[in-house]
């Protein structure tokens, strides 16, 4: 994408900000919100937004922007298979991708990684995608090659929504309201019924892990805390809703990026950098070895 439209997506995300496992028998870390995942704020919050006062650095952020969303580029190709690989599966939008990440390929690099110590012929297909939103993933899911990649991936990684939330932001600035969250936070939640029971179809027994989305401006906005109300309370109606599936794990990454949060960004200030990436494969491991544990020492 072109540099402008870099910019343009992290004035909008660094104002709230996006990324995007436990099974229902792992319990979660308690929310720091209402359990419904719906925020009971009401007030417009683009007046909250410039009620705010920053520092000169961070104000040009705030500027309300209008871009032209892109449509993703999106091309799936054929992968190469072997009958005796062990297959890893990547979907969703940018954080699959690996975008920021310059001597790692994202938080994948170091799942494959860990894999490769495990097993052997292990290959990876990325079917990330800059810019993918919920329901582009519904269409690519259409696509022979997906369909196929699918059917034969052995585990599944997943990231979205991140930027679902910066749509939603983008078409209301002028009159946001916290109802406009809560209302494309359903749209979502349809779409990824739709996404769960086409990933289903194709591959009944597959592990699915979604990695969840985290806020990048926790610490240098730490005043507008509706933005991370709202982030947290997308990652629980997602959580709650994939504890629907079976084999299916949400990992929340949020708490990753609340401490020291630049350090973990590349230079868009949006997306992680080999650091932070590193930080979000490291807790994908953790989370799917103690799925592994319970599965092997039931209760």
């Amino acid at each position: 994408m072109k540099r402008v439209f870099l910019f343009l997506i992290s004035a909008v995300v660094v104002t709230f900000a996006v990324f995007s496992l436990y099974p229902s028998y792992i319990n979660s870390p308690a929310p720091s919100h209402k359990e419904d995942g719906h925020i009971d704020e009401a007030a417009v919050f683009s007046e909250v937004i410039e009620k705010k006062s920053f520092e000169d650095e961070t104000t040009h952020y705030l500027e309300k922007v209008a871009f032209d969303y892109m449509m993703p580029d999106i091309e799936i190709k054929p992968s190469e298979i072997h009958s005796d690989s062990f297959v890893i599966v990547g979907i969703g939008d940018s954080l699959t991708l690996g975008t920021g990440s310059e001597g790692t390929k994202g938080y994948l690099d170091l799942i494959k990684r860990y894999y490769e110590k495990q097993t052997d012929q292990v290959v990876l297909v990325n079917h990330g995608v800059y810019g993918a939103q919920a329901s582009h993933l519904i269409k690519m899911l259409d696509d022979p090659n997906m369909q196929k990649d699918i059917e034969q991936a052995d585990v599944l990684f997943m990231t979205l929504g991140g930027n679902d939330l910066v749509s939603i932001f983008n078409h209301n600035f002028a009159h946001l309201t916290i109802g406009d969250f809560i209302k494309g936070e359903e749209s979502f939640k349809s779409d990824l019924r739709k996404i769960m029971s086409t990933i289903r179809i194709l591959n009944e027994d597959v592990p699915v892990y979604f990695v969840g989305i985290f806020n990048p401006v926790f610490e240098s906005l730490a005043e507008v805390k509706e933005l991370d109300e709202i982030i947290s309370s997308w990652n629980i109606a997602t959580k709650n809703l994939l504890e629907m599936y079976p084999n299916t794990t949400f990992i929340s990454i949020q708490h990753l990026f609340e401490e020291d949060t630049n350090l973990y960004l590349s230079e868009d200030l949006f997306h992680p950098n080999d650091e932070g990436y590193e930080r979000i494969g490291k807790e994908v491991i953790s989370r799917t070895e103690e799925l592994l544990m319970v599965q092997r020492n039931p209760l």
